[in-house]
């Protein structure tokens, strides 16, 4: 490990002593996450090398995971649950849009005070803002429904707006699944070898949901 690393390791533990203050704990290397009723909500520094030298870039990535949907949304899809899916996960630079990329050089000369407490207080005028829409399933429901820029965006990489509107109206169970099926059908049947079998897995889950209710 270089020094620039180090660095980073240093501005990870400034950050926390900063955001400890608001319930955010190391969960591995350069992870910090909190748990806010379900919702697990977490903050991601992301260090990219810089070839011959001793120097490293940085940008942060947040986003927020809810374990029950994520296996809810594997199950109906026929897949493997993997713990490592997070819910949803969106970059700084995207939230604040200021047209700017948000990101950090970190070498021997970086005030690692400085650029930590940079990256706390972002985060506390951002992603707290993002995390507040969502801290709820129903929330979360309600932004997918009135399909809020950010919250929509943050899933495309992962399981996408309408299969967790689909998972969310079985855990829900709040009457909605047969409209959300119906308006969204077209997007869920695009990978068909996925959509196959679907009605039948949900009939099972809602069957579990009921033994476990």
């Amino acid at each position: 490990m270089d020094r620039s690393q180090r660095n980073v390791i240093e501005i990870e533990k400034i950050m926390l002593s900063i955001l400890g203050k608001d319930g955010f704990k190391k969960k591995k290397k350069h992870m910090l996450i909190r748990l806010c009723g379900e919702c697990i909500q977490h903050i991601s520094i992301l260090e990219t090398k810089i070839k011959g030298k001793d120097e490293v870039y940085i940008s942060i990535a947040i986003g927020f995971s809810y374990e029950k949907l994520n296996k809810c949304i594997s199950f109906i899809r026929g897949e493997n649950y993997d713990s490592r899916w997070a819910t949803s996960n969106i970059n700084m630079t995207t939230l604040i849009n200021n047209g700017e990329t948000y990101g950090f050089y970190v070498n021997e000369f970086t005030n690692l005070s400085e650029v930590a407490l940079d990256i706390a207080e972002c985060i506390q005028n951002f992603a707290y803002q993002f995390w507040e829409k969502c801290n709820n399933m129903q929330k979360y429901k309600t932004m997918l429904i009135n399909k809020d820029d950010e919250v929509c965006m943050s899933t495309y990489t992962l399981k996408r707006p309408e299969w967790n509107l689909l998972a969310l109206s079985l855990l829900l169970n709040d009457n909605s699944y047969d409209r959300i099926m119906c308006e969204y059908k077209k997007e869920l049947i695009k990978n068909k070898s996925i959509f196959e079998g679907i009605e039948e897995r949900i009939s099972q889950f809602k069957e579990m949901e009921k033994h476990n209710g």
